[in-house]
């Protein structure tokens, strides 16, 4: 599965909102053209803003997070 596709699938199991942002531009984490429309080549750096109006949310980012930090299971393809 894409990077885009897996990010939109975790924040869709998540009721919280959560921002993708790349250079002041904010996209919807639960849609995948949006995420696709920040065009992030591997290596940008984004920040992720995830609504605190819903209780979890801390759970949610981590999640998020660990989706990131696994390099969207590239990194355990490779054996490392």
């Amino acid at each position: 599965m894409r990077p885009a596709a897996q990010v939109a699938e975790r924040a869709n199991g998540y009721p919280h909102s959560m921002l993708l942002c790349h250079n002041g531009y904010g996209v919807d984490a639960r849609s995948i053209i949006d995420i696709m429309l920040l065009a992030a080549v591997k290596g940008t750096k984004l920040t992720l803003r995830v609504g605190k109006d819903k209780p979890g949310y801390e759970g949610a980012a981590k999640a998020m997070q660990a989706l990131f930090d696994s390099g969207f299971g590239e990194l355990a393809a490779k054996g490392r």
